[in-house]
């Protein structure tokens, strides 16, 4: 019967070895959780002016510059006849899809063409 209280009280002593460890890590994650929480709104507040000057710009981005460039050496950008030479003739379509992109930010289809042009 000594035996059998002795492995109890063992056992006691563990679970509350256990129960002191359980709450020292549950302290522990909940100090974690509170400094993420402050990291993730630091992030944010960094982020956040940086997201709303890149949306004032505009700018185009490399795909659209090199639909400029192919339109500047002579092929069709617009979607009717995407990739077809067009010779010395313009083509409405592609003015007016590249246009309405630089009208987003003001500019107009030769200031496009210039700036990528080789």
């Amino acid at each position: 019967m000594n035996n059998l209280s002795t492995l109890l009280s063992q056992f006691e002593e563990n679970i509350k070895k256990l129960l002191e460890e359980y709450l020292e890590i549950k302290s522990y994650v909940s100090q974690l959780e509170e400094e993420n929480q402050k990291l993730r709104q630091e992030v944010i507040k960094f982020y956040k002016p940086l997201q709303e000057e890149a949306k004032k710009e505009k700018k185009p981005g490399p795909g659209f510059q090199n639909l400029a460039r192919l339109y500047q050496e002579g092929f069709h950008v617009c979607h009717v006849h995407f990739g077809e030479a067009r010779g010395d003739e313009d083509c409405l379509w592609c003015i007016t899809f590249i246009k309405g992109r630089n009208n987003e930010r003001g500019e107009g289809i030769d200031e496009e063409i210039r700036r990528t042009a080789p």
